[in-house]
């Protein structure tokens, strides 16, 4: 297994030098969907957290999570993409919180 790692590793530092040198190659596209659109307290509820308890626990000011919920804001890119990430690991990502 490490070699493979090391392989794929090797792989994607060659496809990135050929990709700076502007020459072709076989490249990969991913296409990532955003949601145009997040029920934040749909989802607070669905994990079973107080406003206050959702907001501390993903690091999201409480005013602001508030305001979500109410819809007098919306969520703009960048938040409706961690959103939906909470949404499909929320474990993980409390995870990844408590260790920053």
């Amino acid at each position: 297994m490490p070699r493979k790692v090391a392989r794929e590793a090797i792989d994607s530092l060659k496809e990135f030098s050929d990709h700076l040198a502007k020459k072709p190659g076989k490249g990969r596209i991913t296409t990532v969907r955003i949601p145009t659109d997040v029920d934040v307290r749909a989802l607070r509820t669905r994990l079973g957290l107080s406003q206050e308890e959702f907001a501390r626990t993903y690091a999201i000011p409480l005013h602001t999570l508030r305001k979500w919920e109410q819809r007098t804001r919306r969520p703009d890119q960048a938040s409706r993409v961690y959103l939906t990430t909470i949404s499909r690991d929320p474990k993980a990502i409390r995870k990844l919180l408590a260790m920053a």
